[in-house]
């Protein structure tokens, strides 16, 4: 407990500058230890996400940080998890070995080696030579070479990323609604998932992830229907469409520079020009997509003052689950951020939400403010991508759509 309290409290303390305070543990004001083995936490009001967003505190033992302050503890961490740090090499692998001790049980497997191999294409190349046992981010362009392999295995389950076509909706003409959804209407995406995916993506209406707990499913896709697209920009005052500009990561998601040239050509038959596709690798992508983070986020003053003046490919994982989820997925477009979008309307369920104890109020609330972002248009609505793993035959493990691998549950088939 007293371990517990050291990592709440040093998490908690402003000098840490910890992100993830806003993020998970924004209503977490203190823990106090009961005994050894019990801590109660403080909060600042109702949170029934409590539990899932504690899951992502990660418990370092006080002693030994304390002992060799926080930069040696990133270079040789300790941890209360089934595997024990071995190695770092930045930029090239991390080596665990089996903690036997482990409470849940020792791990079956006793060795893992992690490496960091950015490139798709070598990835798989290292796994049909049978230099490395497992891969993830398998292309669905790659999936047929992996499945015809006899001495591999594919796997393909949904996964909790959520791929959006976001707009800038505090500039013209985004700023009209009748815009964003005339845009919604121009795209085909069941044709995309087909053609360009290769069918490894699963359509999604609202605007959060099919997997997180709250996703209303009774959300319909707009339909693709290039004549009222053209109709409600007419009606916008827009009856020969207009010029606009496509921001977007390249490698960072699943064929994501084939989509967007696929966009801007579907967009083209309604009249909308995407003039220009400023593709970049993800972190020159996401500086623009931040810009000033020094203006005002709910304001509208930095989404004014940005770069990205039109559209943008963007990518969101829903890890935790639950009302956090819900709550934290959606402000990341509204007051929190409020970089491309803001609806005080929107707000206020979602603080209603955050609080509510009440578990069928809280689904009725997320269906409510579902339906309120659908209606809003912010973004085109697009799918969830499929997670897709190559592994060696023989390895007995279970893919999870949130990209971790779990190597604790992971054995080889005797």
């Amino acid at each position: 407990a007293q371990d517990v309290k050291f990592n709440v409290d040093r998490i908690l303390d402003p000098e840490t500058k910890s992100r993830q305070v806003p993020v998970f543990y924004a209503k977490l004001q203190a823990a106090t230890v009961v005994d050894d083995h019990t801590i109660r936490l403080t909060t600042n009001g109702p949170w029934p996400a409590l539990v899932e967003s504690i899951t992502w505190m990660r418990v370092a033992p006080a002693k030994y940080f304390q002992e060799v302050g926080a930069e040696a503890f990133t270079q040789k961490p300790i941890g209360t998890g089934p595997f024990k740090f071995v190695e770092w090499v930045k930029d090239d692998h991390v080596t665990l070995e089996a903690n036997d001790e482990y409470w849940r049980g020792a791990p079956k497997i006793k060795r893992v080696v992690y490496r960091s191999v950015t490139d798709g294409p070598a990835r798989l190349a290292q796994l049909l030579s049978g230099e490395v046992d497992l891969i993830d981010r398998v292309a669905p362009s790659d999936a047929a070479a992996v499945k015809g392999n006899a001495n591999l295995e594919l796997s393909a389950i949904r996964s909790m990323n959520q791929i959006i076509i976001g707009m800038n909706s505090f500039v013209k003409p985004l700023d009209d609604v009748r815009v964003r959804r005339a845009l919604n209407h121009a795209v085909n995406w069941d044709e995309i998932i087909q053609r360009v995916l290769g069918g490894y993506a699963y359509r999604n209406a609202s605007s959060v992830g099919a997997l997180t707990v709250g996703h209303d499913a009774n959300l319909k896709p707009y339909p693709y229907d290039p004549e009222k697209a053209k109709s409600l920009l007419a009606e916008a005052g827009y009856p020969n469409g207009f010029e606009t500009e496509l921001d977007g990561p390249i490698g960072r998601y699943n064929a994501d520079k084939e989509i967007a040239e696929t966009i801007a050509g579907q967009l083209a038959r309604v009249g909308v020009k995407v003039v220009k596709y400023n593709g970049n690798e993800f972190n020159t992508f996401f500086t623009r997509y931040l810009s000033d983070a020094k203006l005002p986020m709910d304001t509208g003053e930095r989404a004014r003052a940005s770069v990205v003046t039109g559209l943008y490919m963007f990518g969101c994982q829903n890890f935790v689950g639950g009302d956090f989820e819900f709550c934290n997925r959606l402000h990341f477009y509204s007051k929190q951020r409020g970089i491309y979008y803001n609806s005080p309307q929107l707000d206020q369920l979602l603080e209603s939400i955050s609080s509510e104890l009440d578990r069928g109020t809280r689904l009725k609330l997320a269906a409510d403010a579902q339906k309120l972002v659908q209606d809003e248009a912010p973004w085109i609505f697009a799918y969830d991508e499929a997670a897709l793993f190559g592994a060696k035959k023989g390895l007995v493990w279970t893919p999870r759509p949130d990209d971790f691998i779990d190597a604790y549950t992971a054995s080889w088939a005797q």
